[in-house]
């Protein structure tokens, strides 16, 4: 991902674009990365889990979905609305000062809709 991992603050989401290959096919996407109180980063697939819709970070450091005002914390978790389950979350570790992102198996450029 395009992002310095020293540069993140804790509780503070950023978003990041990433390119690479999955299955030998190249794709490019985008994550919200999250590091949390014990130094661990988490990602988040940008796309709501309900209708696949865009999110953006308010003011309030809660993530909300741009069509059906559902609301999740900065662990993704829901607040309020119709997801039924929490953001979705790529694997990511940190090797030689840089985020590698883990996207599924699925994972295509452009995006399915859901």
């Amino acid at each position: 991902a395009d992002v310095d991992p020293a540069s993140l603050q804790q509780d503070e989401p950023v978003t990041v674009k990433f390119d690479g290959t999955v299955g030998g096919t190249a794709v490019a996407g985008s994550a919200w990365l999250v590091l949390r109180e014990a130094g661990e980063l988490v990602a988040f697939d940008p796309k709501c889990p309900h209708a696949s819709c865009a999110y953006e970070l308010t003011d309030e450091k809660q993530f909300s979905c741009l069509c059906h005002e559902a609301f999740f914390d900065i662990d993704g978790n829901v607040l309020s609305g119709p997801p039924r389950r929490p953001l979705d979350e790529y694997r990511v570790r940190v090797i030689d000062g840089r985020v590698e992102l883990y996207v599924p198996a699925d994972f295509a450029t452009p995006r399915p809709t859901g």
